[in-house]
């Protein structure tokens, strides 16, 4: 799986919710959340990531996602922090 064929599936498919990576190949995670988000896809949208530098976690929000979580992470917070409603 590469970032290219992520926004290729993002794209023709609906989904409840999207879990990225950050460190995708081709384009990374924030590359393909700035072009969903362009095109309008609202679907909820959690990085699930090792890079854990303020500046990747700002620039993960500030291109729409609505969580951004550090790998080793706890079960519980994942379960907590991504409830769709």
């Amino acid at each position: 799986f590469n970032g290219n064929d992520a926004v290729y599936y993002i794209t023709e498919e609906s989904y409840d919710a999207i879990l990225l990576d950050a460190m995708l190949p081709g384009k990374d995670g924030f590359e393909v959340l700035k072009e969903i988000r362009s095109q309008k896809i609202e679907t909820p949208v959690m990085f699930l990531t090792a890079r854990d530098q303020t500046e990747d976690i700002v620039t993960g929000l500030d291109f729409g996602a609505d969580d951004y979580v550090v790998k080793p992470f706890l079960l519980r917070r994942f379960s907590q922090d991504f409830v769709l409603s």
